[in-house]
């Protein structure tokens, strides 16, 4: 449930894992395309070693991988004796090793890896005297979801840190893109970034960021602070608001206080900012205040409720407002670009989603969408608190999305279930927010209920009754209501057609009764 924007996490991990990756080595002389251990693989179009000073450097295509073996089943743990790095450099095994005894040899199940780290570049040379690593010419650095691309880099393994020129850091999953002139880690928990900017979108390779927050020089520190100097919001890269100094925090765990802020520029709304700010209830509760202004619309204030007991037991509530100073019927520009019909200048979103489960197998769901009209969800879909980011958030929590944004009849309902051995029951009560005009207001189901089930007549036959049965409810405020009974009861049977092949016959009767 952290709610915090962590610049230096990403960072950290790419640092970090070119900082570990390499270990202090005894060298002896090496060529070839290719060597490999049991941790690592490295392959060059020409790999040299030289003895003053001691140092490996490989040039062309070089692709460096960092492997971790993972351990198979029923088989023997082994203690290895001999350095992964005295087996690259082809060292002499008994140098450094005792002599095996049959007990050590493995069986001859398959051995399995999985890539942690994979390095390429030009040309990388490794100094033994200085514990060093330089890499030259388009290096990259890739594990997992994250990536780092930089012309030059620089790492010292003694005091773990590095400096990467013309640098680029992309993570996926957090929509983030950094890119600095130099981007360092000075130390344990603190890096440096000269000429730089970020975006928390994603950018394809030589595509102009729509919006970026640009910097001279920034110095960061891990579940700290990071300052900002000559500090500019840019919208395709044109410089609109400037502040010389400005401080952000850049925590990874949950604490109270001011989160990275988010920026936006579009047409209709004009330049835009939210801040938000996250309240740490307790290690299972919390509450985030988001305050966006757009110079177009006006000020949009948010909250934010979530709490997870289990897996079971959790809710979420979020609820938005803007006096839209845009929607006004006399700005007939706006609504002829847009093709909006809206009208109504006090909008609103307030949507909902909890689970909760009372023992004994009885389980609660509560799923809320009220909106203030039609076009509300269409144009504010991005953002912290848009659409987008609030149906990912509930799909991924809950496992249930939002409907369509463009869907006018917005379901709510709260269903209880049950179910216990072949047969269960399901009761809900459903309420549509119909942002139709002009149209037959949606019926609602206050309640519908159904029970179904399976039981074996006959077991030794394979006779089974199978039962489908429904009441419903409909009501709405103007218009036809009604009820409906549905029942549908079926038996089923196998027939044998051969030794190897069968197939099941089923009749049934289904009664339908509207009142």
């Amino acid at each position: 449930m952290t709610k915090q924007f962590s610049i230096t996490r990403h960072i950290q991990l790419f640092l970090l894992s070119s900082l570990v990756l390499l270990w202090p080595i005894n060298p002896n002389l090496m060529a070839g395309e290719s060597v490999s251990t049991e941790e690592w693989n490295i392959s060059a179009d020409q790999i040299i070693h030289y003895d003053n000073p001691q140092s490996i450097v490989a040039k062309g295509n070089i692709v460096l991988i960092k492997r971790k073996k993972l351990p198979p089943k029923n088989k023997k743990r082994v203690e290895e004796t001999v350095s992964d790095w005295a087996q690259l450099l082809e060292e002499d095994a008994a140098e450094t090793a005792g002599e095996l005894t049959p007990a050590d040899i493995e069986s001859t199940v398959e051995d399995v890896y999985k890539t942690e780290v994979t390095i390429r570049s030009d040309w990388i040379a490794y100094d033994v005297t200085l514990n060093s690593i330089k890499a030259r010419g388009n290096v990259s650095i890739t594990t997992g979801e994250d990536q780092l691309f930089a012309e030059e880099a620089t790492v010292n393994l003694t005091n773990e840190t590095g400096t990467f020129s013309n640098a680029t850091i992309v993570r996926d999953k957090k929509d983030l893109h950094i890119e600095g002139r130099v981007i360092e880690k000075t130390g344990f928990k603190t890096y440096h970034i000269e000429d730089g900017w970020v975006i928390t979108c994603k950018v394809e390779k030589g595509e102009t960021a729509p919006w970026s927050l640009a910097v001279s020089d920034a110095e960061i520190e891990q579940d700290g602070y990071a300052i900002l100097r000559n500090a500019r919001f840019r919208v395709k890269d044109i410089p609109l608001l400037y502040t010389p100094w400005l401080i952000v925090p850049v925590k990874n765990k949950r604490q109270t206080g001011l989160l990275f802020p988010e920026f936006s520029s579009s047409e209709n709304s004009g330049f835009g900012f939210t801040i938000p700010f996250f309240w740490n209830i307790s290690d299972s509760t919390d509450l985030t205040f988001y305050n966006t202004y757009m110079t177009n619309r006006g000020y949009m204030p948010s909250i934010e409720f979530r709490y997870i007991k289990s897996d079971t037991d959790k809710g979420a509530v979020l609820g938005t407002y803007l006096h839209d100073t845009l929607s006004d019927p006399s700005e007939t520009a706006y609504y002829n670009e847009t093709g909006y019909t809206h009208d109504n200048q006090d909008r609103y979103w307030f949507r909902s989603k909890f689970d909760h489960e009372f023992g004994n197998g009885w389980i609660t769901r509560l799923d809320l969408d009220i909106v203030s009209d039609e076009d509300y969800l269409t144009e504010f879909n991005s953002g912290m608190t848009g659409y987008k980011e609030s149906n990912n958030y509930f799909l991924d929590t809950f496992g249930r999305s939002l409907e369509d944004k463009t869907d006018k009849q917005r379901k709510n309902s709260l269903k209880t279930l049950k179910s216990w051995g072949s047969q269960s029951l399901v009761v809900e009560f459903l309420a549509i927010d119909d942002l139709a005009e002009g149209e037959s207001e949606a019926l609602w189901q206050l309640p519908e209920v159904q029970y179904n089930g399976t039981f074996s007549l006959q077991k030794t036959m394979g006779i089974v009754l199978n039962w489908n049965t429904s009441y419903v409810n409909y009501w709405r405020e103007e218009g036809t209501g009604g009820h409906r009974i549905d029942l549908y009861p079926r038996l089923s049977a196998p027939l044998p057609i051969s030794e190897y092949l069968e197939s099941r016959a089923e009749i049934g009767l289904r009664d339908t009764y509207y009142l």
